[in-house]
């Protein structure tokens, strides 16, 4: 069955692994990014595998300007699926120091803000044809949140609690609404990171992981088990002793 589907912060990464995957004969992609370049070779990985493929170059940050275009686009090719994965990271640069505010509320504008923005753009689109599946690219830290990425961890907590009264709502409208949150993936924002990343996995598993589980339907995916687990447990604890045991996972970001 013919599919159209949304893919933001497509052009690097887990974006570019979810569009690769769920590329084939039938399937328009329509893959969102602000690199066109990089949008490009996905694109040519796409077609190859027989889908169709639109390039969207746009800064998500303009929010008036990306729900116009994504209603224009829904107008064009009713939206099956929409993936809000485009996010940045940061951290703090230096053990022990605090995040730069500037990139902490850049994170909350993208993360956040201009995530909900799409969601609620590509949401109602949806409630009108009473069909389509949003899939949101959360974190683990939305959960744990990391003491050292603070703006990150908040901004992925929101989402996820978006999501979860986002896919109440939607219920009856037969919407889906799916809430992703994996641990470590390979990328430029883990390959930022000074410190230990365990359960790091390829972009390609990730998505593999995630397209699997929303062909079952679930409301939410988590992965890698094993840090799902340890994370929800460390919860359990009184925060100084979660803190203490957690010390060996602390890291940084290099600076640019």
């Amino acid at each position: 069955m013919p599919q159209n589907i949304l893919i933001t912060g497509a052009s690097r990464g887990l974006g570019a692994a979810l569009a690769s995957a769920s590329a084939e004969p039938g399937t328009r992609l329509i893959l969102w990014a602000r690199d066109r370049t990089a949008l490009e070779k996905v694109e040519a990985l796409c077609t190859e595998k027989g889908a169709e493929v639109d390039l969207v170059c746009a800064d998500l940050r303009d929010t008036a300007a990306a729900i116009s275009r994504l209603k224009a686009l829904d107008a064009a090719h009713p939206l099956d699926a929409i993936y809000i994965n485009a996010g940045l990271f940061d951290g703090a640069r230096e053990p022990g120091g605090m995040e730069r505010i500037a990139a902490e509320l850049a994170i909350i504008e993208v993360n956040l803000s201009a995530s909900i923005a799409l969601i609620h753009a590509a949401a109602t689109c949806m409630r009108g044809r009473r069909k389509g599946r949003i899939i949101v690219i959360s974190s683990l830290a939305a959960h744990y949140p990391l003491a050292d990425a603070a703006a990150y961890s908040a901004s992925k907590a929101g989402l996820s609690a978006y999501a979860g009264a986002l896919r109440e709502k939607l219920a009856a409208d037969n919407v889906l609404v799916t809430d992703v949150r994996p641990g470590h993936i390979m990328s430029d924002m883990t390959r930022a990171q000074k410190g230990d990343l365990p359960g790091l996995m390829s972009a390609q598993k990730a998505a593999e992981i995630i397209l699997k589980g929303v062909r079952q339907n679930r409301s939410q995916i988590a992965f890698p088990l094993v840090l799902v687990i340890l994370t929800r447990l460390a919860n359990l604890l009184p925060w100084r002793l979660r803190a203490f045991l957690g010390r060996s996972q602390r890291f940084t970001i290099r600076r640019d």
